[in-house]
C-alpha cells in the first residue's frame, strides 16, 4: 500500500519480468526495476546464489534493503525510513472475508515481521525450517494463497500445494529449475 500510484508506468509483473530476463546480476535487476517507472507499490525480494535484497517500491520511487545479521524479511509494509513516509492506508476488510479487520492493518504486518525475526533468531535456516516458519499460525493466515521457498544456489523452488488457505500449512512440492 502506497500513496504513490499511477496508471502512467509499467505494470509490476512486466517491470519485474523485464529486469529478470534482461539483467544477469541481482544489482542489474535491482537497478533496472528502480529505473523503470511503475504503477503500484510493492516489496520484492531478489535472490542470487550469493546475495539477496528487498526492493521497497512505489510507482516512481524505491530503495534497496540488504540482509542484517544474515536475515532479510518482508511483509506488507515498508521498513526503510525513506519509504515509510510513502506508506498508504491498508485496505478495509471486504464483506465475507475470512480475515479479521486486524489482518488489514499495518500493525498486523508489523507483528508478522516481528514473529518472522523471532522464529529465525539464532537458527541456521534450511528449506524445511523456512517452510515451518511460513506455516507458523502468527505468520500464515487465511489470506495466504501463495507460499514458496527458494534456494538460488541449488536452483530449487519449493511451492506450497495445499488446496485451502493458508497454503503454507500444507505440503510443499520441490521444483528443480534449469542449470
Amino acid at each position: 500500500m502506497t500513496t504513490d500510484c499511477t496508471l502512467k508506468g509499467v505494470p509490476a509483473a512486466l517491470r519485474f519480468r523485464q529486469a529478470l530476463e534482461e539483467e544477469a546480476t541481482l544489482a542489474g535487476a535491482a537497478r533496472r526495476i528502480l529505473e523503470t517507472p511503475g504503477t503500484i507499490g510493492s516489496n520484492l525480494m531478489l535472490c542470487s546464489p550469493k546475495e539477496a535484497a528487498v526492493l521497497e517500491l512505489t510507482a516512481r520511487r524505491g530503495v534497496i534493503r540488504y540482509p542484517q545479521n544474515g536475515l532479510l524479511t518482508a511483509t506488507n509494509h515498508y521498513q526503510s525510513p525513506t519509504m515509510q513516509a510513502l506508506q498508504g492506508p491498508f485496505p478495509r476488510r471486504l464483506p465475507y472475508s475470512p480475515l479479521t479487520p486486524y489482518h488489514f492493518t499495518e500493525a498486523y504486518s508489523q507483528d508478522r515481521e516481528v514473529r518472522l525475526r523471532e522464529l529465525a533468531r539464532g537458527r541456521t535456516l534450511d528449506p524445511g525450517g523456512l517452510q515451518g516458519i511460513l506455516a507458523d499460525p502468527q505468520v500464515a493466515n487465511p489470506g495466504t494463497a501463495v507460499s514458496a521457498v527458494f534456494s538460488p544456489s541449488e536452483q530449487i523452488l519449493w511451492v506450497a500445494q495445499r488446496d485451502l488457505a493458508p497454503v503454507s500449512q500444507g505440503p510443499f512440492t520441490e521444483i528443480k529449475l534449469w542449470r
